[in-house]
């Protein structure tokens, strides 16, 4: 019985290897018979119609990883259009193929190859053109992560549990600035001393094209299926968080985007103002006082809407 269990363990292992391979059928075949030592013949019944199914099936297969792509970026198949996407999804199924058994790590590595897909700087007059997709794609990974990664659903401002039955919904919504979400507590004066950490569902994008619009446009354009223009560039930066289950992008302003680079690369929970106030200094050239003040009143927003966690 043992040996009956191994014999058809090694013929699975062997028809999976040979559907799968990111060469095609021939090239998976010829690589599940130098693995198991199993030839086709010996496999398959005498006939062509039975030897035939095999291609069919590392078809579809290859077809259906193609549809996860699809579905992890649809605003970036939109842009391309579905045959350059497709040629796309392709080459990367050939370099990258799946080792993983969830489909959430299949597109992982999407953006960045695609990112090195473009031209070297200064082959092409419209480099920037091609910039376009692969922050696109970046942000769509980003919005796919940040569905998956620890949050902050179970305990809100006040302390109180969310429902943990609330569905995740697949829109991603859009704020057009960080506003406060509720008035300053009197208790969180300057006369408590916090520690600031970066939310763990955290994602930031600097970016060389106003996404945030683009994508806007491109949600609300797949109901009467009009798509939008490739707008200028525009430098910014985005953070893309989650509240209660929605993912939402927020504009930040340049200082904005590298406090919370900051807090991600630190170790531990920061409690020195004035030291993030010299790491944005570094960056954008602001001043350490002006940068403090505006952090103080900065950062408790930025709580209120899951860009940090601020711990007692």
């Amino acid at each position: 019985m043992a040996k009956t269990e191994v014999r058809l363990a090694q013929i699975q292992a062997w028809f999976m290897t040979a559907i799968s391979h990111a060469g095609g059928y021939r090239a998976g075949v010829h690589a599940a018979q130098q693995m198991f030592s199993l030839n086709e013949t010996a496999l398959l019944k005498p006939g062509h119609e039975q030897a035939s199914r095999l291609p069919i099936y590392a078809s579809g297969y290859l077809l259906r990883l193609q549809e996860c792509l699809e579905a992890d970026y649809p605003v970036l198949m939109r842009t391309l259009g579905k045959e350059l996407f497709h040629f796309f999804c392709r080459q990367y199924l050939a370099r990258h193929p799946s080792h993983s058994p969830s489909l959430f790590d299949l597109g992982a590595g999407f953006p960045q190859f695609l990112q090195q897909s473009q031209p070297a700087s200064g082959e092409h007059e419209n480099d920037l053109l091609f910039v376009f997709p692969v922050e696109l794609a970046f942000l769509e990974r980003a919005y796919t992560e940040v569905l998956r990664a620890p949050g902050l659903e179970i305990q809100s401002e006040t302390g109180s549990a969310y429902d943990q039955e609330t569905p995740v919904p697949a829109l991603l919504t859009l704020m057009s600035d960080l506003h406060p979400a509720v008035e300053l507590n009197a208790e969180s004066n300057v006369s408590t001393n916090p520690s600031w950490s970066a939310a763990p569902c955290l994602r930031l994008l600097s970016v060389q094209f106003p996404l945030a619009d683009f994508w806007q446009a491109a949600k609300a354009g797949t109901e009467n299926n009009t798509d939008p223009v490739q707008p200028e560039p525009q430098p910014g930066w985005l953070a893309v968080s989650r509240i209660r289950y929605r993912v939402l992008l927020y504009k930040l302003q340049e200082w904005q985007f590298h406090v919370l680079v900051s807090l991600q690369q630190a170790e531990a929970p920061v409690n020195d103002v004035e030291w993030l106030a010299r790491q944005v200094a570094v960056h954008t050239g602001l001043s350490d006082i002006a940068t403090t003040d505006a952090l103080r009143l900065w950062l408790p927003v930025a709580a209120q809407n899951n860009l940090v966690v601020r711990m007692p």
